[in-house]
């Protein structure tokens, strides 16, 4: 496999790199010629002896058909390392991102999402998610030739969380609570309102029998 300046590569465990040159080196009196990868996310230089590469892994990026089947793994729900301890997960998760597989790191992301619903992750575990999901988002963006915005997207959408039962409950209770106190407070406010009319109609009827008996007394003192 050859690169020539321009190429993006893909250098195990930095992520999608640029060849900006090549570069001749005298090295215990030999020759050497190198790759200069510039790692696309960070500041990082690496130097590639170019006879070697297979042997580091420097690879090309995936094929936009290849994506399919990143998407098919982390589909899957299940996970066969869950149930090891930290360290051993953790160990595992190194090994897979090391290969620089997208498919290991897929598989990597997939199983700590998974983990992550059903437990509070580790930091060392939280950088590792961090540094999966930021290797396989820049390798399928280029792969597919759209944004990275939209890669996330696309892969968020394996690991949305269901609204859990409890919280579901929790709402529906509340929804009922102010069922129930609505009529309550109405029919308070129609009391009220009852007592209110009542107390003006009186006072009407209080009002309309004082002229009835001043016009009665006014008619005895005529007579």
């Amino acid at each position: 496999m050859e690169f020539k300046v321009g190429d993006k590569a893909v250098y195990p465990a930095h992520g999608v790199g640029e060849i900006v040159g090549v570069e001749v080196k005298e090295i215990a009196g030999n020759r050497i010629s190198f790759y200069i990868l510039k790692i696309l996310d960070s500041d990082l230089t690496v130097l590639i002896p170019i006879n070697n590469i297979n042997s580091v892994g420097l690879r090309e990026i995936i094929k936009k058909d290849e994506v399919r089947k990143i998407y098919t793994i982390l589909g899957k729900k299940t996970s066969s390392i869950d149930v090891q301890t930290w360290n051993r997960r953790y160990r595992e998760y190194l090994r897979k991102i090391r290969t620089g597989s997208p498919f290991e790191i897929a598989e990597v992301l997939r199983d700590l999402y998974n983990l992550k619903s059903d437990k509070i992750l580790s930091f060392g575990e939280k950088r590792m998610l961090d540094t999966a999901e930021s290797l396989l988002i820049k390798e399928i963006s280029l792969a597919k030739k759209i944004s990275e915005d939209k890669v996330k997207k696309e892969v968020a959408k394996f690991f949305k969380k269901p609204v859990k039962q409890l919280d579901q409950l929790a709402e529906l209770d509340h929804h009922d609570e102010e069922i129930v106190e609505e009529p309550e407070d109405e029919e308070e406010s129609k009391k009220g309102n009852g007592r209110a009319l009542q107390a003006k109609s009186a006072s009407a009827k209080s009002k309309q029998s004082k002229p009835a008996k001043s016009s009665l007394k006014k008619k005895l003192s005529v007579v």
